[in-house]
This record gives C-alpha cells, sequence and structure tokens, in this order.
C-alpha cells in the first residue's frame, strides 16, 4: 500500500519569488494610487516608468501570473513527486478553506473601516488625480449590513463570481481557485498515466484549452510541467553568467504591459507589438508574462547563484507574509495612506505622496504580519483536519501507484 505521507519538499527559493511579488504588488498599487504618472499604467506622462523594462519593478500584473504559475507547482509537486493520488484529493479539500478564511479577516476589516468612514479614496483620488483610485467604494456604507455582505462575498462571491467590492486585488481568487483544480485534475493525469510522451502532449493541450477559456489559467498548467520535471529529477543546470542573461530577460518581458488608457496599446520600447496587442491585449500580456514567471521559477529552482541569494532569510520571511500583505495592502492604501496625503498635501504634492507611499509600505509590512501568524495558525489547523478525516477512508483502500 502507498505510503500516508512523504517525506516534505520544501522550497524557500520559492517562498521567497513569492515574497518579492507580492512586494511588487504593493508598490504598484501604491504608485497607481499616490504616482499615477510616475507609474504610467492609467495615467501617462512623458516620465512615467510604463513602456520601459524598468516597469518590471512595479509591473503587478506580471507578479500576479508568477503567484498563479507558483501555485500551479506548490499544489501539485510533492502528490507528483510520490505518486499520490491521496495527496491530490487532501490538497483539493484543503483548497477552499485555506484560501476563504484570511479573505475573511481582511473583507471584514475593509467593512469596519467602510463603516466607520475611514475610507477616503476619493478624497485622495482628487489630490493625486488617480484614476485608480477612483475606481473603489463607490458606494455609500451602508451601516452594520456591510458586515454580512463582505462574509459573503469572502466566503463565496471572489470565488465563484470574481466579486471584489471590498478588496479590490480579489478578483484574483476567481482564478486561484479554479486554477487550483484544473492543475490538480492534471497533475492526476500526470501520474497516473506511464507515458512521458503522452504527458507532455496533455500539457501542451491543457495550456492551450485552459488559455482559451481564459489565458490565467494557462499559468497554472505551466506550474504543473514545472512540478512534473523538477520531480522526475530533469537535470538542468545554470551557471552564473546564463543567471544574469536570464535575469535580463525576464525584466525586459516583466517590463510588458499595455497602456490602460488612450488606445490601450502597447507603448514606447515595447510599441512593436502594438499591432498584436490590437487582436487580444490580454492574452499577449499573460503569455509574455508567463515565459517571464517561468524563466524566474526555473532559475530558482536550477541556477544555485539564485537560490543562494533567494534563499537568503530576509527573502523567506517576505515569502511567509506574502499571502496576508497581498490581501491587507489596499485596505491600507485605502485608509492610512490617503488620510496621509490629505493630512500633508498643503506642505506640497511630492512630499504628500511620498509620505502616503512610504506609510502605506510600512504599515502593509507591519499589519501583514499578525494576520500572517493567524493564517499560519490556520493552514496547519486545516491540513490536520483534512487529513485526519481523508487518511481512513482513502488510504485503506487506495491501490498503490508506482
Amino acid at each position: 500500500m502507498q505510503t500516508v505521507s512523504a517525506p516534505p519538499h520544501r522550497f524557500p527559493e520559492l517562498e521567497a519569488v513569492r515574497g518579492i511579488a507580492a512586494v511588487i504588488v504593493l508598490v504598484h498599487h501604491t504608485l497607481l494610487a499616490f504616482a499615477p504618472t510616475i507609474h504610467g499604467l492609467v495615467d501617462q506622462s512623458p516620465s512615467s516608468m510604463l513602456g520601459t523594462p524598468a516597469f518590471a519593478a512595479v509591473n503587478g500584473s506580471a507578479a500576479v501570473v508568477v503567484f498563479f504559475v507558483l501555485s500551479g507547482f506548490v499544489l501539485t509537486y510533492k502528490a507528483i513527486q510520490s505518486r499520490s493520488v491521496r495527496m491530490l484529493f487532501v490538497q483539493g479539500l484543503k483548497r477552499w478553506p485555506r484560501l476563504a478564511a484570511p479573505i475573511l479577516i481582511a473583507n471584514l476589516i475593509a467593512a469596519i473601516l467602510v463603516m466607520g468612514g475611514l475610507i477616503s479614496y476619493h478624497s485622495a483620488a482628487r489630490l493625486t488625480g488617480s484614476h485608480w483610485l477612483l475606481g473603489s467604494y463607490t458606494w455609500k456604507p451602508s451601516g452594520l449590513i456591510e458586515i454580512p455582505n463582505a462574509a459573503t462575498e469572502a466566503l463565496f462571491g471572489t470565488f465563484i463570481f470574481g466579486e471584489k467590492a471590498y478588496n479590490s486585488v480579489l478578483w484574483t481568487m476567481y482564478f486561484e481557485f479554479f486554477g487550483s483544480f484544473f492543475a490538480l485534475a492534471l497533475a492526476l493525469f500526470a501520474i497516473v498515466i506511464p507515458n512521458r510522451s503522452i504527458i507532455y502532449s496533455l500539457f501542451a493541450v491543457s495550456w492551450v484549452g485552459g488559455t482559451l477559456v481564459s489565458p490565467y489559467f494557462g499559468c497554472f498548467v505551466l506550474g504543473v510541467a514545472i512540478a512534473f520535471l523538477h520531480a522526475c529529477r530533469f537535470n538542468l543546470w545554470i551557471g552564473g553568467c546564463a543567471t544574469a542573461l536570464l535575469f535580463g530577460l525576464v525584466v525586459v518581458l516583466a517590463g510588458y504591459h499595455e497602456a490602460l488608457s488612450g488606445e490601450s496599446l502597447p507603448v514606447r520600447f515595447y510599441s512593436v507589438l502594438a499591432p498584436v496587442a490590437k487582436e487580444n491585449a490580454l492574452a499577449l500580456r499573460v503569455f509574455i508574462h508567463s515565459i517571464s514567471a517561468t524563466l524566474i521559477i526555473v532559475m530558482a529552482l536550477w541556477s544555485g547563484s539564485a537560490r543562494n541569494v533567494l534563499g537568503r532569510s530576509g527573502f523567506v520571511f517576505l515569502g511567509k507574509i506574502s499571502f496576508s500583505m497581498y490581501l491587507i495592502h489596499t485596505l491600507v492604501i485605502a485608509s492610512a495612506g490617503a488620510f496621509v496625503i490629505e493630512l500633508l498635501y498643503y506642505i506640497g504634492p511630492l512630499f504628500a505622496s511620498f509620505c502616503a507611499i512610504l506609510c502605506s509600505i510600512f504599515m502593509s509590512f507591519i499589519l501583514s504580519y499578525p494576520l500572517a501568524l493567524v493564517d499560519a495558525w490556520w493552514v496547519r489547523l486545516v491540513s490536520r483536519r483534512v487529513t485526519s478525516i481523508v487518511s481512513p477512508h482513502v488510504a485503506n483502500g487506495q491501490r498503490a501507484i508506482h
């Protein structure tokens, strides 16, 4: 009979990648809110970062693709490596409660801020000229009803319908939820099919099929494919020079984003891609960012120099608080950051924007930590409970897979 558990396989370097991606999303939104013309995605100016490879440092869209590819890898690697169908089943049972609890906490915090009149998006938007800020919290607070509304959205609406009224970043949870089950189903076939050529063909077909439904679903296929290659002990050595070249390529690819104003086409360095973007801007963007995300994970797994850098404790710590930071930072921007810019704007717009950005980043780090502790406790609890439920029913009757 197949063993119930396998030795743990942790990838601190991948945790670090997730943490860096979360920081990029944080900076992305703070600049969109308080320095929109420097960011350039929605409000462009000659000094905008958009349209240059430097945009990779603030490209939240590219970071989200990294999250999705990483999810495909992390969800399936242990099961593929140990050829355990049971592990896939456990991961599937854990997925909703694992995601729902921290999202619920963040949404309840948002509801309390809304009820208390502490969300100042629109006042700050009038000062900074941020069109991004104007698109959030567009309703009048309705009192205590905000609490059940926020809870319902967190537990169901965000997963089933992609609702994000209380937290704009929750649009990703629709893809994270359904993409996770797509990845688990694909991993099941990778475990039970003995022929690798068929598996590789399945990956290709699944990527095309998933991309046709939504380009974001293709990201999860890439994560499973990387997990399969790594679990099969695919030998790839990336030296220092190759790592530097790949990093440069990653920066160029991750810096891509079409403008979201005017004709909504790539500009400046990436303007050569405008004819392709006219056909399907989202598909092109996610395709380019998927290549970037894949290269990042490949370097993290197979480049010694990249692993040495990413394995440092500071980067690993970022990974531990990454999900909490992702959930909490827009609430900080909407409340504390907006308050700071309103308070200091009379001194000078640049000074106020700088302080609001620093405050948002600092407070996001500070507030992410306690939520991360709760999240870590919740993950352990869910894992124990689901494993205790599944083990006697699945493990006893499961056929060994070799």
